[in-house]
């Protein structure tokens, strides 16, 4: 459960590193965007194609290991707020019947898209399931 929580903070800054290093792709023979149907006030997003690959290759990083036996990540994880983003996961779960990086692995088409919107200040996740969620 911990590993999911540190892993969902870390695609969205490994996701970033990965787009700003990526060439410019022609938009003209692509289809639709996030940037057709955010807001104008979104200051950043990111589409991530393949999370399933993504997903793998974080969970295989020998570096998640040391970063969870930082004394600030387990602090972080004795905090309040980590508590109810744990029994939210834990609701979503319940709704998907499986485990979320394994949903997420084998359920997202199209990949989806992380951002924040800075009029709202809030933050979004936005995802096409290839199943119909309950």
């Amino acid at each position: 459960m911990l590993r999911e929580i540190f892993f969902l903070s870390r695609v969205f800054w490994i996701a970033c590193a990965v787009a700003t290093l990526s060439p410019i792709p022609s938009f003209a023979q692509q289809s639709p965007s996030a940037a057709d149907f955010l807001p104008a006030t979104t200051a950043i997003y990111l589409h991530i194609e393949k999370p399933a690959e993504l997903i793998e290759t974080i969970e295989s990083h020998p570096v998640v290991e040391q970063v969870l036996e930082l004394r600030q990540v387990k602090d972080l994880m004795a905090t309040p707020q980590f508590a109810m983003a744990t029994v939210g996961r834990s609701f979503l779960e319940a709704q998907l019947k499986e485990p979320l990086l394994e949903a997420l692995k084998e359920n997202v088409t199209n990949g989806f898209w992380i951002g924040v919107d800075t009029e709202t200040n809030e933050s979004f996740l936005s995802l096409t399931p290839r199943k119909k969620i309950a």
